[in-house]
């Protein structure tokens, strides 16, 4: 599986946005993150719509995080971005045409699938921040 640049530009700005706390225009925060402009806007957008981050209207409007950096994980900023589906049958299994997602390799897939999630959800904004401050 591979993580489309989308993914690494959302990661980014959560973690920019979390790491100065304070409101910012967007615009600032493509630029800091050094994403294009509009795709960085269009991210910014799903974020909002997610309620990763909230979005102030009006002249002094901007960016802020919407919650504790401990209740976000990787996998909830990814989840935005990325349909985290491996295999169809996994999810729906009546769309299996085989066995209805009940053959071994479907369950030997789920298993990882499961581990990766699971794994993804480990890693929250507050772990990643305080490794900013190491690093």
């Amino acid at each position: 599986m591979k993580l489309s640049l989308e993914s690494d530009y959302a990661l980014r700005i959560v973690l920019y946005v979390y790491k100065t706390n304070e409101i910012h225009l967007t615009s600032h925060i493509v630029e800091k993150c050094q994403i294009p402009r509009s795709l960085g806007f269009k991210i910014i957008t799903k974020l909002v719509n997610q309620k990763i981050l909230k979005s102030f209207p009006g002249r002094n409007g901007g960016i802020l995080p919407t919650r504790d950096p401990a209740n976000i994980s990787i996998y909830d900023v990814i989840g935005v971005i990325e349909n985290l589906t491996i295999k169809e049958c996994l999810d729906t299994p009546e769309s299996c045409e085989w066995r209805n997602g009940k053959c071994s390799v479907c369950q030997e897939i789920r298993k990882v699938r499961n581990t990766m999630i699971l794994e993804l959800k480990k890693i929250n904004f507050k772990y990643l921040l305080e490794r900013e401050e190491v690093l």
